[in-house]
């Protein structure tokens, strides 16, 4: 699995995206320890297998 944070922190509104339920378990479980450790907070962008999410402050959403 190839992960990336493309940004730390940023506007979450920059983009069109579709509801976390489209987003898998494994890459939730990324994602979540990605926001928990820090490295990404609201409006960051996280790349994993070339698929961008963005964290929200209600959660994680899929950019489409």
């Amino acid at each position: 699995m190839r992960v990336r944070v493309i940004s730390r922190i940023g506007d979450p509104f920059l983009s069109p995206h579709a509801p976390s339920a489209d987003i898998g378990r494994e890459h939730m479980e990324v994602l979540n320890s990605l926001f928990f450790d820090g490295s990404v907070d609201i409006g960051g962008v996280v790349e994993i297998d070339g698929t961008r999410y963005v964290c929200t402050a209600s959660g994680w959403v899929r950019e489409v």
